[in-house]
């Protein structure tokens, strides 16, 4: 009776078993790439609009500025009368958080001290949680 032993392989299952390993591991990497180029794309999107709106705002000040120097407009003068830093201010927007600012001083013609970016609303942060305990 030693002749009628029957002998189990697992050689099939095995190989079976490594590809769907293989394509379960594929699949799952495919999706994850598919992920991460849809938040790079919504990135680009938002800096090509940032960035657009930055360089509009600042095309817009280099205009005011050559109609300012050319004499056909005169300087903004602040609100209530000379400032007492001397100087004015120009604000172009960017978005609806940003503007540029265009510092100018009060003499003729008045010149640039500096061009900034400011953020027109306030940023309100979320401190529920106790990550840093004071």
């Amino acid at each position: 009776m030693s002749g009628n032993k029957k002998y189990y392989s697992l050689n099939g299952g095995v190989s079976l078993i490594l590809l769907v390993f293989i394509i379960l591991s594929l699949v799952s990497f495919a999706a994850l790439s598919v992920a991460s180029a849809r938040a790079d794309r919504r990135l680009c999107d938002k800096y090509i609009e940032q960035t657009s709106g930055y360089y509009g705002a600042f095309s817009k000040a280099q205009v005011y500025l050559a109609d300012l120097y050319e004499g056909r407009l005169q300087a903004d003068a602040p609100e209530g009368g000379a400032s007492p830093e001397g100087f004015t201010e120009k604000h172009f927007p960017i978005s609806d958080t940003q503007d540029l600012v265009l510092r100018l001083d009060s003499g003729s013609p008045p010149s640039v001290i500096s061009i900034d970016t400011v953020t027109t609303v306030r940023t309100d942060y979320d401190e529920s949680l106790p990550v840093i305990r004071r």
